[in-house]
């Protein structure tokens, strides 16, 4: 049968790079896909995807207008983002099939025949293995694939945070080019220094403060007390993009990832090790290349000024939090044993800490008068032994240390995207917009049900006044619904996003925003440096790769916040399952919790010593009917009028755990016997 051809509108002549345009394609599993563009956003139809995979950038033809909006198809593929992936072998004992547990691949990978790599690894039928692509799919063959390494079986345990992996299409390897390039880097400190803008700042106490388990540091900090009663606050953050050159290996494969994740049970760097835990790291007592900022504070926490320059620094210390909130509060053993350590530094580091901990204490009320709304989190962290099997839950809450450093950094960030703003150098800005109207909304009934809704607070939540939002969680402070108001006020906010336009953060109260301080695990800090260093270099303008980097900020910043999205809820997922492990021990063990939600089939409940999540099922609450009153969030007993409500203690038994999702179902106790 004869087949229409479709029309070209490139008819009489060849298609020309300016009739294409080109982006990074986000493919559905329902096997759509869409690419944001410099000529706007097109929604790619799975007949037009062609042999392009999630994340590959590819240059796109527009299409005729479809019912999702401006249509496209892909021309081709420029980059591919995959070298490999984390799959399921399959045979039948002629044919060998590897299926990618990411679903967004789309595609099947084939085995040669006379690839025996599956034998000499021992894999058999349904072991989950790390495949590398030999020959991609196109339109007239399928994909091909030899195994570099088997993972494990389907029952392991380990396989479900493979699943994670897979799922948010998370790079585990680096390739060889990336790889060659790392191991080729050397620390030249003489070298550096012929730069005569880079100063040698080896002499300044400058000391690393951050988790007790963390392996690298890219942030130091110093502090100078002026006659006045001024500060001069410096912040020292690894030089990466020394390293880190446009268009480098490292630079592309950084690009992809656009930050490292930290998984329950592993961290997927954003850079290979020689970089993230050696020539970047910020180890104590070893020079290190650095970018410094040194911020002129008055007495009242304000910037007064402030200068930017490359460096060479050589960190005097690495403290732990910990360490330093003993030190803050001054515990005598913890002093003693500082002081036996470092007898030389003893009163000038104390004095640093104490002077660090008074300014974070002005920037952070600094911050509030101009409307920051300060959520005061609680973080879980599964503590797994050498075998993957959790042995406890740490629980991690703000601290006068961890406070010392966050003002610290967010003194750095907002001083150099103003700088940048101001001197109009493009580059990577942190955007958070107001919340939308009817989210704000949403949380009257709340707010009623706990008795704090009077008219001006209303009417300060439904124009969005952070004022007012800030009030509330003042008032709720060490009240049983402090946790729920909370996060249901941060539920309400939106997501602060990656652009280049300086629009502000209205989460922290500041008009111009960036990601300057963690450019190890971050991709928009190695932009927000490049864009720093062009400036001080005078190369705007002047640079083809500043320029092409420039080009590319809508792109990259999009690519960013969507990495973002994906390593988060990654990251979430893996801890909720090894939560979920760690519960599965104390079935039928009661423990006590809040109501963090209701609904016709039950009561979600989390735990007050574990933060684990679940669902106590309406048919676990007895015999009785229960109505639930959609407008006030209660579920209400039809006999005995037993009430359930938001914020509601409750005390709950471990029935069951589903360590596929991470969930935990719970019962009531027994009754106690008269």
């Amino acid at each position: 049968m004869a087949r229409a051809k479709r029309k070209s509108k490139f008819k009489g002549r060849r298609p020309k790079a300016q009739d294409f345009s080109t982006g990074i394609i986000r493919i559905n599993r329902k096997g759509f896909g869409f690419v944001e563009t410099h000529d706007g956003d097109f929604h790619i139809p799975k007949k037009f995807i062609g042999p392009a995979m999630n994340g590959d950038r590819v240059a796109v033809r527009k299409e005729k207008y479809g019912s999702k909006g401006p249509q496209a198809s892909v021309v081709r593929v420029i980059e591919r983002a995959h070298e490999g992936f984390v799959g399921r072998f399959e045979s039948n004992g002629v044919i060998n099939v590897v299926v990618p547990l990411d679903d967004t691949l789309a595609h099947d990978f084939f085995m040669d025949p006379a690839d025996h790599s599956y034998k000499k690894l021992h894999i058999e039928d349904e072991d989950i293995v790390y495949a590398r692509i030999t020959l991609y799919p196109n339109r007239k063959s399928a994909g091909m694939c030899t195994i570099e390494r088997k993972i494990g079986e389907q029952s392991d345990k380990s396989i479900l945070i493979e699943q994670i992996i897979a799922s948010h299409s998370l790079e585990t390897e680096f390739n060889e080019a990336t790889l060659k390039e790392a191991r080729e880097l050397t620390l030249d400190i003489e070298e550096a220094l012929l730069d005569p803008k880079r100063r040698d700042l080896r002499d300044e106490l400058i000391v690393t403060i951050d988790p007790a388990d963390a392996k690298d540091f890219d942030d130091g900090v110093s502090l100078n007390v002026r006659e006045d009663g001024s500060l001069d606050l410096g912040v020292h953050i690894a030089d990466v993009t020394h390293y880190v050159p446009w268009l480098s290996s490292i630079d592309l494969s950084a690009r992809q990832r656009s930050t490292s994740t930290y998984l329950v049970d592993r961290v997927l760097p954003m850079l290979p090790e020689e970089l993230s835990n050696g020539l970047c790291s910020l180890k104590p007592h070893e020079d290190r290349l650095a970018m410094s900022v040194f911020m002129h504070i008055d007495a009242a926490g304000e910037i007064v000024s402030s200068e930017f320059y490359p460096s060479v620094i050589h960190s005097k210390g690495r403290f732990s939090y910990d360490e330093v909130d003993a030190l803050l509060n001054r515990d005598e053993e913890a002093l003693a044993r500082f002081k036996d350590s470092e007898p030389e530094r003893y009163g000038q580091i104390l004095e640093l800490f104490g002077a660090l901990d008074s300014l974070a204490q002005k920037r952070k009320e600094r911050r509030e008068r101009l409307g920051g709304i300060d959520f005061d989190t609680v973080e879980s962290r599964v503590i797994l032994d050498d075998d993957g099997v959790p042995t406890g839950i740490s629980i991690r809450k703000r601290t006068r240390a961890t406070s010392l450093i966050e003002e610290a950094m967010l003194a750095a960030n907002e001083t150099v995207a103003r700088y940048l703003d101001t001197h109009r150098i493009p580059s990577a800005f942190r955007v958070h917009d107001a919340p939308e109207p009817d989210a704000l909304e949403g949380l009257i009934p709340l707010l009623q049900e706990f008795d704090l809704a009077d008219s001006q607070t209303i009417a300060g939540v439904v124009v969005g006044n952070p004022h007012v939002l800030q009030d509330i969680i003042t008032r709720v402070k060490g009240r049983p619904e402090e946790y729920l108001i909370s996060s249901s006020i941060l539920r309400s906010m939106r997501r602060a996003e990656y652009t280049p336009n300086d629009s502000g953060h209205y989460g922290l109260g500041m008009d111009s925003y960036c990601h300057f301080t963690s450019p190890i695990r971050r991709y928009p800090d190695i932009l927000v440096h490049r864009s720093l260093k062009a400036s001080l270099y005078n190369k705007i303008g002047k640079d083809p790769f500043f320029d092409e980097q420039t080009r590319l900020l809508p792109e990259l910043c999009k690519h960013a916040s969507i990495m973002e999205r994906e390593t988060d809820e990654a990251a979430h997922q893996s801890q909720k399952i090894k939560i979920a492990e760690y519960m599965k021990a104390y079935i039928g063990e009661a423990f006590s919790g809040i109501v963090t939600g209701l609904d016709t089939f039950g009561i979600f409940v989390r735990l007050d010593e574990t933060t684990a999540e679940g669902l106590l099922p309406i048919r676990k609450l007895g015999d009785e009917w229960f109505e639930f009153d959609h407008e006030k969030k209660v579920l209400i007993g039809e006999s005995s009028n037993k009430r359930y409500r938001l914020g509601q203690r409750i005390v709950v038994v471990v029935d069951s755990v589903d360590l596929a999702i991470g969930y935990v179902n719970f019962a009531l106790p027994e009754p106690k016997k008269s």
